[in-house]
C-alpha cells in the first residue's frame, strides 16, 4: 500500500512540475510576442492541467489578437468561469459577443467591466457601438459623465463622446472631442485613429493620412489599425507602400496570421496569384478554418478566372459558415461572373434574410432587379437604405439610374443636382445629369450641362461626344465642328476627336471624309471597335458589302463581346441570301446576350421563313415578345409564326394590333391578310393583302400575297 501511494504521489508531482515548466516557457514566449510558440506550450499545459487559468486566459488573448474569434470566445468564456474578476478578458469577451450579434450578452459584460474598470476601452466602445437612437445617446452621455467622475479625465471619454456626436451627424463637435482627447494623451493611438477616420470620411486625405499613420505607429505590431492602414494603401493602389508596411509587421511578428492574409491581398493586387496562395497556405496550415483565408482563396480563384472552382469553394464556406452574409454576397458576385443572374439573386436574397441591412447586398440586388426591369422593389429598397445611410454616394447613383430605367428621369435629375451641389468638381455626375435631361426630352438643359462640363474641363471626352450627338440630332453641327477641331488641334495623335469628327462628316453626308477619318482612327487605335462598326455601316449603306463584312469581322475579332458588329454582319449575310451565316451570327449574339431583342426576332424569322423550323422559331419569337410586348415588329414576327402553326386566335390579336401601330408596313399587312386567308375569311383578307401590295414593290411574302389574291 505504501508503495502504491508513493507512486501516485510521485506521478502527481511529476505532472504538476511538467505543467509548470510548460507555463514558464509559454509565458516567456507570450511576453516576447511569439504567439505561435506560446500557443503550443499553453496547449501542452492544458493537456496536463485542464483548468490552468493562465493558459486559458492567455490563449484567449492570443486568439483574440490573431482575430480567431470563435476560438478566442471559447477560451475567454472559460477564463470568466474560472476567474469572474478577470476584467481584461471580460472586456474582450464583450467585444466578441457584440461582433457575433449577441448584443444583450455584450452589454452585460461591458456593464460589469465598467463598474470596476471605467477606462476599459473594449467595454466602453461596445456600449458606444450599440447606441443607435437619440435616447441611447443621451443615456450613454450620462453614463460617460459618471465614469469620468469615477476615473478622472481620460482621452477615452472624449473619443467616446466624439463617436456619439458622429452618430448624431455632428462632425464638428466630434472633431473637437477627438482633438481634446489628443491634447490629453498625444501618445495614444485612439484619438489619432478617430481623427484619421473622420478626415477619411470627409475625403480629406491630406489630414487623414498623417493621423492614421501616427495611430498605426503608436499601436502594437499585432494591431488591426496597422492592417487597416495597409488596406487603405491597397484601396489607393499604393501597393509598394502596403507591401513595405506588411514586411515590417511580418518581420516583427511572423506568426501574426491576419498580416499574412493581407500579404495575400497584396500579392493578388500585384497579379502574383502563386505567392498569394502560398501566403494563405501559411495561414490555413495553422488554422484550417480561418474564415478570411478561405474567403480570400475563393477570390484568388476568381482572379485566375476559375469561376467554377471559386463557386465550389464558396459553397463549402457557406456550409461551414451558414450565417455569413459576406460569403453569400461573394457567392452572388461569382454567380454573376458565371452569367447566372438567377443564382446571384438567390444568394443575395439569402444574405439579406440573415442581415436585411447589409449594404453591398442591397445595392447589388437593386442593380440586378433594375436590369431585369423590376424597378419598383429596387427603388423601395434603395430609398429605405438611403434613409439609414444618407451619405452613401454609390447608392444615390444606383437609385438615380434606377429611376431612369423606370422612366422617371425627373427624380434622377433631382438626385444628380443635389450631388453636384455637394461636390461641384465631380466629373461623372454632369454626364449622367445631361443624359437624364435628354431622356426627359429637355435637350436645351442637357446642352447647358454638357457645355458647362466642357468649359470646366476642355478634355471632357464624354461631354463633347454628347454635344456632337445633340448637334447631329438637331442637324446643326457647325458649332460642334469648331469645338471638335480645337480638340484635334490640341491632340492630333488621339483617336477619339477624329472619331467624333467622323460622326459629324457622316451626318453631313461627306462619306469620303468620314471614311478617311475612320481609317485614321483605326490606325491610331487598332482596338477602336466603334470605328470599325461605323465604317462597316458606311460601306453597308453604300452597297460595299464585302468591305462592310470585312470591317465587321475585324471589329468582332477585337471585341467578341460587342454584339453590334455581329448584328450588322447577320443583316448583311441575310441580305445576300447567305442565311446559314446570318443564322450563325445571330446564334453567337444570343450566347453573349441571351435577351438581345433584335437577334431573337431576326433569328426567329430566319428559322420560320428560310429553314422551316417553326418550333425553334416559336421559342425565339415568344421570348422576344415577352421581353418587349409593345413592339409591333416583334408582335408581327410572333403572330405570323403562330398563324403558320394554326394558332389563329392568338395570331390575329397580335397582327391586328401591329397593323394598327404600323398601318403603312407592307410585311405586317401581308401577314394579317394571309392569316385571314388561312382562316378562310377571304373578305377580311383582301383589304389587308391589297394594302400590302400598294405599300412596297418587293417584300418576302409578296408572291404568296399575289397567289392568295
Amino acid at each position: 500500500m505504501l508503495l502504491i501511494l508513493a507512486l501516485t504521489f510521485s506521478g502527481g508531482c511529476s505532472k504538476k512540475a511538467k505543467a509548470n515548466r510548460h507555463v514558464q516557457a509559454a509565458n516567456g514566449y507570450f511576453t516576447q510576442d511569439q504567439y505561435d510558440k506560446a500557443e503550443i506550450e499553453y496547449l501542452n499545459v492544458l493537456r496536463l492541467d485542464a483548468t490552468n487559468i493562465t493558459a486559458i486566459r492567455n490563449l484567449g488573448a492570443i486568439f483574440y489578437a490573431d482575430e480567431q474569434m470563435m476560438r478566442s470566445l471559447a477560451f475567454l468564456n472559460k477564463a470568466k468561469k474560472l476567474d469572474p474578476g478577470d476584467l481584461d478578458s471580460r472586456g474582450k469577451l464583450a467585444t466578441l459577443y457584440f461582433a457575433a450579434g449577441a448584443t444583450k450578452e455584450a452589454r452585460e459584460e461591458a456593464t460589469f467591466v465598467l463598474q470596476s474598470s471605467p477606462t476599459n476601452e473594449n467595454a466602453l466602445f461596445v456600449l458606444v457601438d450599440e447606441a443607435a437612437k437619440p435616447e441611447d445617446f443621451s443615456a450613454l452621455r450620462k453614463r460617460l459623465g459618471g465614469l469620468r467622475q469615477k476615473a478622472g479625465e481620460h482621452a477615452l471619454f472624449h473619443v467616446a463622446n466624439g463617436y456619439i456626436s458622429l452618430k448624431e451627424g455632428d462632425q464638428a463637435t466630434a472633431e473637437k472631442e477627438f482633438k481634446s482627447a489628443l491634447s490629453i494623451e498625444p501618445r495614444s493611438a485612439l484619438p489619432h485613429w478617430a481623427l484619421g477616420n473622420l478626415y477619411l470620411s470627409q475625403t480629406n486625405t491630406a489630414l487623414a493620412e498623417p493621423a492614421l499613420k501616427a495611430a498605426a505607429e503608436l499601436s502594437p505590431v499585432r494591431s488591426s489599425r496597422r492592417l487597416k492602414l495597409v488596406s487603405l494603401k491597397l484601396q489607393a493602389r499604393e501597393v509598394a507602400a502596403a507591401k513595405s508596411m506588411l514586411a515590417e509587421i511580418t518581420g516583427k511578428a511572423p506568426d501574426y496570421l491576419p498580416a499574412w492574409i493581407y500579404s495575400a491581398r497584396v500579392s493578388m493586387a500585384e497579379g502574383n496569384i502563386e505567392k498569394g496562395r502560398a501566403d494563405l497556405d501559411r495561414v490555413l496550415t495553422r488554422m484550417p478554418d480561418n474564415f478570411d483565408a478561405l474567403s480570400l482563396r475563393a477570390e484568388l480563384s476568381l482572379a485566375e478566372g476559375k469561376v467554377d472552382k471559386a463557386l465550389g469553394e464558396l459553397d463549402t464556406l457557406i456550409a461551414r459558415f451558414p450565417n455569413s452574409v459576406a460569403v453569400r454576397y461573394q457567392h452572388a458576385v461569382a454567380s454573376l461572373l458565371n452569367k447566372d443572374t438567377t443564382k446571384a439573386l438567390t444568394s443575395l436574397s439569402s444574405a439579406l434574410a440573415i442581415d436585411p441591412a447589409f449594404g453591398p447586398a442591397i445595392l447589388l440586388q437593386s442593380e440586378l432587379n433594375a436590369r431585369k426591369g423590376n424597378t419598383a422593389p429596387a427603388i423601395a429598397s434603395l430609398t429605405a437604405y438611403l434613409g439609414r445611410r444618407p451619405q452613401d454616394e454609390k447608392a444615390k447613383m444606383i437609385l438615380a439610374s434606377t429611376y431612369q430605367s423606370a422612366g422617371r428621369p425627373a427624380d434622377a435629375i433631382v438626385i444628380y443636382n443635389k450631388m453636384l451641389q455637394r461636390d461641384p468638381e465631380n466629373r461623372q455626375v454632369p454626364l449622367l445629369l445631361g443624359l437624364a435631361y435628354r431622356q426627359q426630352g429637355n435637350e436645351a438643359e442637357a446642352r447647358k450641362v454638357f457645355q458647362r462640363a466642357v468649359q470646366a474641363r476642355p478634355d471632357d471626352v464624354a461631354a463633347i461626344a454628347q454635344l456632337v450627338d445633340l448637334d447631329i440630332a438637331s442637324k446643326k453641327v457647325e458649332g460642334t465642328v469648331a469645338l471638335v477641331q480645337r480638340w484635334i488641334d490640341r491632340a492630333p495623335k488621339e483617336a477619339e476627336p477624329l472619331f467624333q469628327m467622323a460622326k459629324i462628316r457622316v451626318a453631313q453626308n461627306d462619306l469620303k471624309a468620314a471614311e478617311a477619318l475612320l481609317s485614321k482612327v483605326i490606325e491610331l487605335n487598332p482596338d477602336a471597335v466603334p470605328a470599325y462598326y461605323m465604317l462597316a455601316r458606311l460601306y453597308y449603306s453604300s452597297g460595299q458589302m464585302d468591305s462592310a463584312l470585312q470591317k465587321c469581322e475585324l471589329a468582332y475579332a477585337k471585341n467578341p463581346k460587342d454584339t453590334s458588329t455581329l448584328l450588322l454582319s447577320g443583316m448583311i449575310h441575310a441580305e445576300r441570301n447567305d442565311f446559314s451565316k446570318a443564322r450563325d451570327a445571330y446564334e453567337k449574339i444570343l450566347v453573349a446576350a441571351p435577351n438581345s431583342i433584335v437577334a431573337l426576332n431576326n433569328l426567329a424569322a430566319l428559322y420560320a421563313d428560310r429553314f422551316g423550323q417553326l418550333d425553334k422559331a416559336y421559342a425565339l419569337a415568344r421570348k422576344a415578345e415577352e421581353l418587349r410586348p409593345t413592339d409591333p415588329h416583334i408582335a408581327d414576327t410572333f403572330g405570323w409564326i403562330l398563324a403558320r402553326r394554326g394558332e389563329f386566335g392568338l395570331a390575329l390579336g397580335l397582327l391586328k394590333e401591329s397593323a394598327q401601330k404600323r398601318p403603312a408596313d407592307a410585311e405586317i399587312n401581308a401577314h394579317l391578310g394571309l392569316t385571314y386567308y388561312l382562316m378562310g375569311d377571304e373578305s377580311s383578307a383582301r383589304p389587308a393583302l391589297e394594302q400590302s401590295l400598294k405599300m412596297a414593290s418587293a417584300f418576302f411574302d409578296r408572291a404568296e400575297v399575289e397567289q392568295a389574291l
